[in-house]
């Protein structure tokens, strides 16, 4: 097994059914993680990716391109709050 069917793209011109050969898949290293994980102890309690503890929202710019995420919602004791963002920020690039 290398990975585990999760999303197929679909084709509109195909009355909203799946694209053939377009589709992601859960690779099966990141399945015996979360699958042990969840044996173990009820819940996936590290799923290997970074988290900012947000809910976000694209900002876009006068051309209606993305420019960055407005914080709507941050979780108190998570990544975010801790490096002090706040609700209503907008996040524009990562570093510096």
């Amino acid at each position: 097994v290398i990975g585990i069917p999760t999303l197929a793209a679909t084709d509109p011109q195909m009355g909203g059914s799946a694209a053939p050969g377009i589709g992601f898949a859960i690779p099966v290293s990141m399945v015996k993680t979360v699958a042990d994980q969840i044996i173990e102890n009820g819940e996936v309690t590290d799923s290997g990716r970074a988290a900012l503890d947000i809910t976000g929202r694209t900002v876009v710019d006068a051309g209606y391109q993305p420019a960055g995420v407005a914080l709507v919602s941050v979780s108190k004791g998570g990544a975010a709050d801790k490096a002090g963002l706040r609700v209503g920020d907008i996040i524009t690039k990562l570093g510096d």
